[in-house]
């Protein structure tokens, strides 16, 4: 006979629910299968250990404790408790627990029976969110008024903080925030306000990504993110995580909705997948997922473990008759314990129309000892006590005693599953309308039997007639563009093995050989014992959005190209044939109009080179004619452009000159056609020619469209290269009138001078020098630098050279001159130009020379010794316009045989390297030291080498110097 203690086990392993029991202390006594099963650890690794070791986390311990207490003092306890499972994860629970008492009423220990409701509760969380939103739907007469309660009931439901919904406005070509809302106590105003005011492009924040990919999109932390341009305000809000997703009228993206969080947020896959409904339909009902309570209130005979079992436990024995009825089955079918025990079940809860069938069943099963219902798990009508009927779900467990047969039944009440299967029922046909009106093709792989099944979007997507796919992976295989089969293969093989989801981009041919994109997303579906068993999934045309993303990318990468040179642009547009091929066409032409109207090829790009070859050979033997009616040509002539979505062969053949020409061009297999001219300033300066060929690709508005773009950035890259070469022509004339064309013969004396021009040498450098006769026997040098560059530069600079030479015939002081000059640049100028101006007298006598120095602001001259050494000449002075009085100073210095002076500008002192380095005066009277005994050309020429060098791009500043040396004996 099965003892109680084994009655009660038996009993407690056929419950669904996790049972434990404790002693006391809080020692494990008791651990049934379900409780293995929901927390990771067997039995006898349980049995004995204090269960708050194994199931309650650190932050969870003082109310565990708290409810212990509470029910050792008699009373129970039941309610939702976060429960950590071996491996560290927590699901949320529904737990009762109950006092167990001995015979004597005293309580000699603690059961607790579990539930797991952490799918459950997100679940309702997910359906009341839908319910929330199908309520605002169907109460307002309009979005707008729908937006705040539509936010309300995803934020509060979900437990987001914020809510905001976007919307796209097609001629602005911008989306714009329509409302916000946020939980009580979350305010956010500064967010709140930014968000109200902001106005994205596609592509920027999350409301301008989610459109312009018409995805959903995760952050984890917007304050972190390179794309989140109210991360300064969100991170003063204290806003962190946040998601967003598209609200959708077929595949054009209307608005978005997003949402955010005060914490860090990882993504989560699932949500969004059940909150894409609400972007795709937003007039439609989001996808319900409700399941019901899973398991019932339930007691069981004599134990505190089946008083507390959720669901309906009855024991009947060979006769038919109830010896046990625990409290939930008197909740669910309405009768009291003592009103059941004793009577016949069949009278109680069987239908009148099923309780013959019944009775028929017990007779045989004891005649027989077989039955269909045991160990299974079935579905019935059942009958409460006020006569109304419910369906339940039943298993039926022998209880293996001596004697007569007992029989114990757990009854599940399943009205509310029935209702969710209902109600997913419902969310599954509206998903299938998400699915057609989304233009989403779906798919299954039963890979047991290798069937592939496709709907007929999915045909449609591959460009198939409906009904004509084969069914197999290998049909599928084929159809896929020959450099993706095998990676596409092993992506679905990988995830077959690790029974992960997967999504992939790829391209597909279809059978008149065009090439498209699609987007492929799979689940795997796994049986029992966790192998993959199925795969489903859904499917999406993204040629249209691959095309936009190889335009933007082509634009990215050309842009930066088109703007690169301003000279060379012949080379800089053969780059970007180069481009082209193969993203946007299978051959690129560039054609430009020369000046006398002939047509000269810039450029020809194919993949194969031996193509490249070939299509040059053929524009030489058949040059394009000027005055064609079509093509080319007349889109030179016109300025607008021409595209042939479909080359017809007839136009092929009519066109053809010759038998040659027909048989070259039909071996080349073009198919489609687009020449745009590049005009600037309303002038065509050539067409661009692409062509589709091997590729299949058919063009459309919407490539020419990006083609004209195109043309328009090359045209300008030409205008803009030839305005910039013209403008350096004009200054560098400019540049050459402002510096003595050759410099003056001087009796004894040696004179070099040098010029280099700073930048990108299209604006008028300030720095000058000029050497001239003075008309007393003696010379002026002048070496200067006037503040800035162009042409305000160059007034200045000429401004000083004309009032040097003037007022040098009447002054022999050089302070005195350079004080004329400075009045004069005050006088004249009133825009606070400033100059710098080193003037020397030079007067030369038989042993050499004698110098009168003067510097006004500029660097001191550097005089080189026949013996090697170096010295300043001079003293620093005051810059010129600036002060009515600059304080300038002569100095006289002699310069003896073989003596050399050097006058420079801050060009040199100041030029830098990459690295920061600057060149400096004692490089440069090093250089100079080095030059003894050279001659001026010389010495100018080292200096010179040395910067170039230095730095062998063109110098930041402008350079100018001036050498002069006494010539030695012989």
């Amino acid at each position: 006979m099965l003892s109680s203690t084994g009655f009660e086990a038996y009993l407690l392993d056929q419950v669904h629910a996790a049972v434990t029991a404790t002693d006391l202390a809080g020692a494990i006594t008791h651990w049934n299968r379900a409780a293995e099963r929901m927390f990771g650890w067997s039995t006898a690794e349980a049995v004995g250990r204090d269960f708050r070791d194994l199931l309650v986390s650190t932050g969870d311990e003082g109310r565990a404790n708290d409810i212990l207490t509470a029910v050792l003092a008699g009373q129970n306890w039941e309610g939702e408790f976060p429960i950590q499972r071996r491996n560290g994860r927590r699901v949320l629970s529904f737990t009762t627990v109950s006092p167990i008492r001995g015979a004597d009423e005293a309580i000699m220990g603690v059961v607790s029976v579990s539930v797991d409701i952490t799918d459950r509760v997100r679940t309702e969380r997910l359906i009341a969110a839908r319910t929330g939103v199908t309520r605002a739907l169907a109460e307002a007469s309009s979005l707008t008024e729908a937006v705040p309660m539509i936010l309300q009931a995803v934020c509060e439901k979900l437990g987001w903080a914020i809510g905001t919904l976007w919307r796209v406005d097609q001629e602005a070509e911008v989306i714009r925030c329509v409302d916000v809302w946020h939980a009580p106590g979350a305010d956010a105003v500064e967010f709140e306000r930014v968000s109200r005011q902001s106005l994205f492009p596609p592509g920027v924040g999350l409301p301008g990504r989610v459109w312009s990919t018409g995805r959903s999109a995760w952050i984890p932390d917007v304050t972190k993110d390179d794309n989140f341009p109210r991360a300064r305000s969100a991170d003063r809000e204290g806003i962190r995580g946040g998601f967003g997703f598209p609200i959708l009228l077929g595949e054009e993206v209307l608005g978005a909705l997003e949402f955010f969080s005060r914490e860090i947020q990882e993504p989560d896959a699932d949500l969004l997948l059940a909150l894409s409904v609400i972007g795709s339909q937003i007039g439609q009902f989001m996808e319900r997922k409700g399941a019901e309570q899973a398991v019932l209130q339930s007691e069981a005979r004599k134990s505190a473990i089946v008083e507390a079992a959720l669901d309906c436990i009855i024991t009947i024995d060979h006769e038919g008759k109830v010896l046990e009825f625990n409290p939930a089955a008197e909740k669910t079918f309405g009768y009291l314990r003592d009103e059941a025990i004793g009577k016949e079940m069949a009278e109680l809860i069987v239908p009148p129309l099923l309780r013959e069938r019944h009775r028929a069943g017990l007779a045989r099963f004891l005649a027989t000892g077989e039955g269909p219902l045991l160990g299974k798990r079935f579905e019935f009508t059942a009958l409460r006590a006020d006569g109304t009927e419910f369906p339940i779900e039943l298993t039926v467990a022998r209880v293996d005693i001596l004697g007569p047969p007992m029989f114990t039944g757990f009854v599940r009440d399943i009205t509310r599953r029935r209702a969710a299967e209902e109600r997913l029922r419902e969310s599954r046909e509206r998903l299938r309308l998400a699915l057609e009106a989304g233009r989403l093709g779906t798919w299954h792989y039963d890979i047991p039997t290798g069937a592939v099944t496709w709907d007929e979007t999915l045909e449609e997507i591959f460009g198939l007639p409906r009904g004509t796919f084969g069914g197999t992976f290998q049909d599928y295989r084929e159809r896929l563009h020959p450099d993706e089969r095998d990676r596409i293969t092993a992506t679905v093989e990988g995830a077959r093995e690790s029974g992960s989801d997967f999504e992939i981009e790829h391209r597909v041919i279809w059978p008149d050989g065009s090439i498209r994109w699609i987007d492929g997303r799979g689940l795997c579906i796994k049986d029992e014992a966790g192998a993959v068993v199925a795969m489903t999934g859904v499917v999406a045309d993204i040629t249209e959005r691959k095309r936009v993303e190889q335009a933007q990318h082509f634009l990215a990468e050309a842009g930066p190209l088109m703007a690169a040179s301003i000279e060379g642009y012949e080379e800089t547009l053969a780059g970007v044939a180069q481009l082209v091929v193969p993203q946007i066409a299978d051959w690129c032409s560039i054609d430009m109009l020369e000046p006398d109207g002939s047509i000269g090829q810039l450029a020809v790009a194919h993949v194969d080179p031996d193509k490249v070859k070939l299509a040059k050979e053929f524009r030489q033997r058949y040059p394009p004619d000027p005055l064609a009616p079509t093509g080319m040509p007349r889109v030179l002539r016109t300025g607008r452009p021409e595209m042939l979505a479909e080359i017809p062969q007839s136009l092929i053949e009519e066109s053809a000159p010759d038998p040659v020409f027909l048989e070259i061009v039909k071996g080349l297999g073009i198919r489609s056609a687009i020449v745009v001219p590049m005009v600037a300033r309303g002038r065509t300066l050539g067409a661009i020619t692409l062509v589709t060929a091997e590729s299949g690709r058919r063009y459309d508005e919407s490539d020419l469209v990006f083609a004209q773009e195109v043309a328009r950035r090359a045209a300008l890259a030409v205008d803009n290269a030839r305005l910039l070469q013209e403008i350096r022509r004009v200054a560098t004339r400019l540049q050459e009138s402002l510096l003595p064309p050759m410099l003056p013969e001087i009796p004894g004396l040696e004179i070099e001078g040098r010029y280099r021009w700073g930048g990108e040498g299209n604006e008028v450098g300030g720095d000058f020098y000029d050497a001239f006769d003075t008309g007393d026997g003696s010379w002026a040098l002048i070496i200067g630098d006037v503040c800035g560059k162009g042409v305000e530069a160059a007034v200045v600079t000429s401004l000083a050279r004309h009032t040097l030479r003037a007022v040098a015939l009447q002054e022999r002081k050089p302070s005195g001159v350079l004080r004329h000059l400075n009045q004069a640049v005050m006088q004249q100028r009133s825009d606070h130009m400033f100059c710098t101006v080193c003037y020397v007298r030079l007067k030369p006598h038989d042993g050499g020379a004698r110098l009168t120095v003067c510097s006004a602001g500029h660097p001191l001259p550097l005089v080189l010794r026949s013996d090697g050494s170096v010295e300043s000449a001079g003293r620093p002075g005051a810059l010129l316009g600036i002060f009515n009085d600059p304080e300038l100073t002569d100095c006289a210095v002699d310069l003896r045989l073989d003596d050399a002076l050097v006058l420079f500008t801050d060009g040199i002192l100041e030029e830098r390297r990459k690295g920061g380095e600057i060149f400096g005066r004692d490089r440069l009277e090093s250089v100079i030291r080095s030059c003894r005994g050279a001659d001026a050309k010389g010495i100018a020429e080292a200096i010179e080498g040395t910067l170039v060098g230095f730095t062998p791009e063109a110098p930041r500043d402008d350079v100018a110097l001036l050498v002069v040396k006494v010539k030695g004996r012989g």
